[in-house]
């Protein structure tokens, strides 16, 4: 997953799936299964990023329950760093 500060109040997600990871089907599956998740998961995710899923080749084989978790994993990993980058930024200069 790449993200960046947005130029929205709100966050976006864009997602990318290559021929390598499978045919039409598979494809389309694991797009829905991102939208998804972060449809079920908008409220807790922080509003002004833009965050670009790039899927491999093994998420061709993720149950809905593990496609989950691997997400869950990088939301909480980048709320880490976006809260220790907050942090670093003294309060008088947040705007």
């Amino acid at each position: 997953m790449v993200y960046k500060s947005g130029k929205s109040d709100r966050s976006r997600i864009g997602i990318t799936v290559s021929r390598k990871v499978g045919n039409a089907a598979v494809r389309n599956r694991i797009k829905r299964r991102v939208r998804e998740y972060y449809r079920l998961h908008s409220i807790a995710i922080p509003n002004g990023w833009d965050f670009h899923v790039i899927a491999k080749k093994p998420a061709s084989t993720l149950s809905f329950q593990q496609t989950v978790a691997m997400l869950d994993g990088l939301f909480d990993k980048f709320a880490k760093i976006a809260a220790a980058a907050s942090a670093a930024i003294p309060q008088s200069h947040l705007v």
